[in-house]
C-alpha cells in the first residue's frame, strides 16, 4: 500500500514508505534524537515542538529528503505555506522524480493563491516523476483538476461564487499575523475572554493551551467564575501556566483547599508575585506556612483577607517575603501581634507600603508602635473594626510621616488618661501632611474644630469618611468646603445635627465650594435632610456621579423629580431606601431618566414592607 498525502496520519501509519522505522540506510541516515523526538511531537499534534526538532535534525543532516518531508507536513498544519512550500523545493531539488516533493509544493502555492507558478510546478512535475511511482495517479488527478479549473474559469461570471467560496472556506486569520503579535493581542484579554478564544477554532485551542505566558495572570475576579473553582479546575490552569504563573486572584474562592496550594508546588509556579485568594476556610494555617516558605521569595502583594492564616503564617511571611509590599490579613481571627514583634521575628521585609488590619482582635496601640520599627515608610493603614484600639492610637500614627491612607472605625473611647483625645489628634494631623484617604467613622468625641484642624493642614485630601459622628454639624461641612478644594469622596451619613444650611456649603462657591471636584456624596440617615439639600446639590454638584439620601424622612418625591430634571448629566446611582414620603411616580420618573443614561436608581418603599422597586 502507497503513501497517500490526502489521508490522515492513521490512515498512513501501516505504510512501510512511510513507517519511520523502515528507512533507507543508505539514503537516510537520520539523527535518532531529535528525529525520533520530533517524531513523537507529531504523534501528539505538537507541531511547534515537532518543527524545532526536525529543525534541529535538518542542521546535522542537510540532505536527508524524509526530514524535509515530516518538517513540510508539519508546517502545512501549522498553516504556514511560505516555509512548506521551501521544504517542498528542497524535496525537489533532493529527488526530483519523486511526485512527493510536487505535491507538497503545489499545495503551498494554492494556499498562496499562486495559481500560475502550481501550474508550472506540475508541468515541470509531470514531466520528470517516474510514470510507475507510487504517487504518479496523484500528480495525474491534480493536473487533470487544474486543466478543467483553467477551461471554466470565467471571472465576470464566477466572481459571486468565489466569494461565497472564500466567505465559506475555514480559515484561521491570526494564522497570517506573527506569533509575537498574537501574544501581545491575547496577553491583553482577561481570563474570562482568553477562555472564551479557545473556542474560536481548534488552531485558537492549541496555540493558547500551548502557551503558558498566555496564562501568567490567573485572575478569577468574577463571581460567577469564583464559585466553580475546584481543586481540579485549578490544576487545569496552573498546567497551563507553570513557571511562568505571575498573578493568582482567587475572591471568594470557597470550593479550594489545600490540594491547591499542592498544585502550585507540583507544576513548580515559584516565581508568583501576587497572591490573592480570600474568604476560604478550606486551606489550613499549615498549608498556608508551608506554600509561603517554600514559595514566597518572589511575592509582592498577598491578600488572605477572610482566610485561616494564622500567627506563625504571618511570621514566615515576614521572614520570607522580602520584595512584599502588599499585605492584607484582614478578619483573620487567629492571628495576634506577635508576628510585629521585632524581638519575637526576624524580618526581612523592609519596604512594606500598605497594610490591611481591619477586623483582628489581637491588634492593639502597642502594636503602632512594632509596625513603625518594622514598616516605616507605610502609605496605607487599615485599621478598622479592631476593639482593642483607643484614640491613643494618634500617638504612634504620628510616626509614619509618608502615611497618605488611614481607615478607624469603632475606637474605643477612653477617660482620665494622660494625654486626651484632643491634644494627640492635632498632633497625628501635623505630623502626617501627605494624607489622602482619611476615614475616622463612629467616634463620638469627633468635634468640628477637630475637622477645621485637620482640613487646614491636609491640602490634598480627596476621600473623606465621617459616617457616624454624631458630634459634628454643619460647620464641618463649611470647613470642608473652603479648604478641600481636591475632595472627590464625602461620606456624611448618620450624623443627626447636619442640616440643609451645611449641604448648601458644599455647593456655595463663594466660600471655594466643591461643585467642581466632588463625585460620590453620602447624607444617608440624616433627620434633618429636606429637598432644599436636593435641590442645592442638582444646581451645583455638576460632576456628581453617586449620591446616597436613603433613610431621610424628610425628602419627598417632588426634590427626587428635581434632582432628576436637573443638570447632573453625571449621575450614575441614586440610592433612596427606607423614604417613606417619596411617591411612586416620581420614583419611575427618576429611574426612566437614570436608565437613559446608563445609571441606576436604589429604592426599596416602606409602605407594609412591600418592595416595589430595585
Amino acid at each position: 500500500m502507497a503513501y497517500n498525502p490526502n489521508r490522515s496520519y492513521k490512515e498512513n501509519k501501516e505504510n512501510e514508505t512511510y513507517n519511520p522505522s523502515r528507512l533507507d540506510k543508505k539514503n537516510n541516515k537520520v539523527d535518532d534524537n531529535f528525529y525520533e523526538k520530533g517524531i513523537n511531537a507529531f504523534k501528539e499534534g505538537n507541531f511547534e515542538n515537532a518543527e524545532i526538532y526536525f529543525t534541529k535534525a535538518i542542521a546535522k543532516d542537510p540532505d536527508i529528503f524524509l526530514i524535509y518531508e515530516f518538517r513540510c507536513s508539519v508546517r502545512e498544519k501549522l498553516k504556514n505555506p511560505d516555509l512548506a512550500y521551501q521544504d517542498a523545493l528542497k524535496m525537489i531539488e533532493l529527488e526530483e522524480t519523486s511526485a512527493k516533493g510536487y505535491i507538497r509544493a503545489i499545495r503551498a502555492l494554492k494556499q498562496l493563491n499562486q495559481h500560475t507558478k502550481a501550474q508550472e510546478i506540475l508541468h515541470n512535475g509531470k514531466q520528470k516523476v517516474i510514470q510507475n511511482g507510487p504517487l504518479y495517479q496523484v500528480l495525474q488527478k491534480l493536473c487533470l483538476e487544474s486543466t478543467k479549473n483553467n477551461s471554466n474559469r470565467n471571472p465576470t461570471k464566477n466572481i459571486a461564487k468565489q466569494r461565497r467560496n472564500f466567505v465559506g472556506r475555514s480559515y484561521d486569520f491570526i494564522q497570517l499575523i506573527p506569533n509575537e503579535i498574537v501574544h501581545d493581542i491575547l496577553r491583553k484579554l482577561p481570563l474570562k475572554s482568553l477562555c472564551k478564544a479557545t473556542l474560536v477554532s481548534k488552531h485558537w485551542r492549541n496555540f493558547i493551551n500551548s502557551s503558558p505566558l498566555l496564562w501568567c495572570r490567573l485572575d478569577f475576579t468574577s463571581n460567577q467564575i469564583c464559585n466553580r473553582i475546584t481543586d481540579q479546575v485549578f490544576r487545569n490552569y496552573a498546567k497551563r501556566a507553570n513557571r511562568h504563573l505571575r498573578s493568582l486572584i482567587c475572591y471568594e474562592s470557597i470550593n479550594l483547599s489545600d490540594s491547591s496550594l499542592k498544585i502550585l508546588a507540583e507544576h513548580r509556579c515559584t516565581r508568583i508575585e501576587d497572591f490573592e485568594i480570600t474568604v476560604n476556610k478550606k486551606i489550613t494555617s499549615t498549608r498556608f506556612t508551608m506554600f509561603f516558605k517554600s514559595m514566597g521569595l518572589h511575592l509582592i502583594n498577598i491578600n488572605l483577607l477572610g482566610t485561616m492564616a494564622s500567627t506563625q503564617t504571618v511570621k514566615v511571611i515576614l521572614e520570607t517575603c522580602s520584595a512584599l509590599e502588599t499585605l492584607n490579613i484582614s478578619n483573620c481571627s487567629k492571628i495576634s501581634e506577635d508576628p510585629f514583634n521585632p524581638q519575637k521575628v526576624n524580618s526581612k521585609v523592609s519596604n512594606l507600603r500598605e497594610l490591611y488590619l481591619q477586623g483582628c482582635p489581637a491588634v492593639s496601640n502597642n502594636t503602632l508602635d512594632y509596625l513603625f520599627l518594622l514598616f516605616p515608610k507605610l502609605v496605607k493603614l487599615d485599621l478598622r473594626d479592631n476593639p482593642e484600639l483607643t484614640p491613643r492610637i494618634f500617638d504612634g500614627l504620628s510616626n509614619f510621616s509618608e502615611l497618605e491612607s488611614t481607615r478607624l472605625r469603632l475606637l474605643k473611647n477612653e477617660y482620665n488618661v494622660m494625654r486626651p483625645f484632643d491634644e494627640s489628634f492635632p498632633s497625628f494631623v501635623n505630623s502626617c501632611l501627605r494624607i489622602r484617604d482619611f476615614q475616622f467613622s463612629f467616634f463620638t468625641s469627633l468635634t468640628d474644630s477637630s475637622i477645621q484642624s485637620l482640613t487646614q493642614a491636609w491640602h490634598e485630601l480627596e476621600i473623606l469618611d465621617l459616617q457616624g459622628n454624631i458630634q459634628l454639624s454643619d460647620q464641618t461641612l463649611r470647613h470642608i468646603s473652603e479648604n478641600c478644594e481636591n475632595l472627590r469622596v464625602l461620606l456624611v451619613g448618620q450624623c443627626p445635627r447636619l442640616t440643609d444650611e451645611g449641604v448648601n456649603f458644599i455647593g456655595n462657591t463663594t466660600l471655594g465650594g466643591l461643585c467642581g471636584s466632588l463625585e460620590i456624596f453620602d447624607i444617608s440617615q440624616n433627620p434633618n435632610i429636606t429637598n432644599i439639600s436636593l435641590m442645592s446639590i442638582a444646581d451645583n454638584l455638576i460632576n456628581l456621579r453617586e449620591l446616597y439620601i436613603s433613610n431621610c424622612p424628610m425628602i419627598t418625591g417632588s426634590g427626587v423629580a428635581y434632582l432628576a430634571r436637573a443638570r447632573c448629566d453625571k449621575l450614575r446611582f441614586l440610592a433612596v431606601e427606607g423614604s417613606p414620603n417619596i411617591a411612586s411616580d416620581a420614583i419611575s420618573y427618576a429611574r426612566r431618566v437614570l436608565e437613559t443614561r446608563g445609571g441606576k436608581l436604589s429604592h426599596v418603599l416602606n409602605e407594609r414592607g412591600k418592595k416595589l422597586f430595585v
